[in-house]
């Protein structure tokens, strides 16, 4: 597709490094993004993409990196895995796939917040992704931000809701567990006790 494009019309690409890493930052819908490249792709081009806190605690991105993997962000920070972030989502996937002919089928990274995109994005496309890995991930959104916490009001305004709607809808990665299973993905759950 890009090599078809007129060299003006192709979408700006910045390469750098992360960690001795190949990294392409670009724009998809107004909003930052990147993708980490392998030395040696393997095949099929696998990928993982972690839509909250890309760099932290790398140690999982990094192996597979070695490995031939692909690893994936996009910056859709403060909205909370609301419906507007998951077609931001779809975007920057058509647009890694049609670009960079990463594999059909995509797994899921969700640290901390991240659960919330990374569950929603599975739960709203489920024959996109092959698996989910979940690291301390925030499912509910009654226990993150929490009714008294002061980003409530902002939680609520990304999804359209009242605070008495929040309180009956299933918007919550753990209302919306069916899909997931019933596409098979497999779900590798981290969670620690503190």
């Amino acid at each position: 597709l890009l090599a078809s494009m007129p060299a003006a019309e192709k979408p700006a690409v910045t390469e750098s490094q992360w960690m001795g890493c190949k990294r392409l930052d670009f724009v998809v819908e107004g909003r930052p993004a990147l993708l980490i490249v392998p030395a040696q792709p393997a095949p099929g081009k696998p990928w993982i993409w972690r839509p909250e806190w890309f760099g932290d605690f790398p140690q999982a991105d990094l192996a597979l990196v070695a490995r031939g993997w692909h690893v994936a962000y996009m910056n859709v920070k403060d909205m909370y895995g609301d419906p507007a972030s998951m077609a931001l989502l779809d975007a920057y996937y058509r647009r890694v796939r049609a670009d960079y002919g990463l594999a059909p089928r995509v797994v899921m990274e969700g640290v901390s917040r991240g659960g919330l995109y990374a569950f929603n994005f599975a739960a709203t496309y489920p024959d996109l992704v092959s698996a989910l890995y979940l690291d301390a991930p925030v499912l509910d959104l009654n226990s993150w931000p929490g009714r008294k916490s002061p980003l409530w009001a902002e939680c609520l305004a990304s999804y359209g809701l009242t605070d008495a709607q929040m309180a009956t809808a299933k918007v919550s990665p753990i209302d919306r567990i069916e899909p997931v299973v019933r596409a098979g993905s497999p779900i590798f759950g981290v969670s620690c006790d503190g």
